[in-house]
C-alpha cells in the first residue's frame, strides 16, 4: 500500500462513516421534531 493509496482511502472511509451516521442523525432529528409537534397539539 502506497502513501497515495492511503491518502485516497481515508477520505472515502470518512465519507462513508459520515454518510451512515448522517442518515441516522437525520432520522433521530425527524423523530424528535414529530414528537415535539405531537406534544404541542
Amino acid at each position: 500500500m502506497t502513501v497515495i493509496d492511503f491518502e485516497v482511502s481515508i477520505p472515502r472511509l470518512m465519507e462513508s462513516y459520515h454518510y451512515r451516521h448522517g442518515i441516522a442523525s437525520q432520522i433521530s432529528e425527524l423523530n424528535a421534531i414529530s414528537t415535539i409537534r405531537s406534544s404541542w397539539s
